[in-house]
């Protein structure tokens, strides 16, 4: 299973879904963990704080989203 988080895109939004020590939790359980570049800095962690977890990065969310097929994702 791979699971991704994106950059949080509401104003003023500091959280982020997982932190570089979940990433770290989930890998050693043979998780796939992909990490929109950016998504912590405004909580405070680094993508080389993700890449030192082992996490992949990925290109902005919003183009992940478009390699669905015909451009739609699941969720809308």
């Amino acid at each position: 299973m791979r699971l991704g988080v994106a950059k949080e895109t509401v104003p003023g939004e500091r959280r982020v879904a997982l932190t570089p020590e979940v990433v770290g939790s989930l890998i050693s359980k043979e998780l796939g963990v992909v990490i929109e570049s950016g998504s912590g800095d405004a909580a405070g962690y680094l993508d080389a704080d993700y890449a030192a977890a082992a996490a992949a990065r990925s290109p902005p969310w919003s183009m992940v989203r478009s390699t669905w097929p015909c451009g739609h994702h699941p969720t809308g």
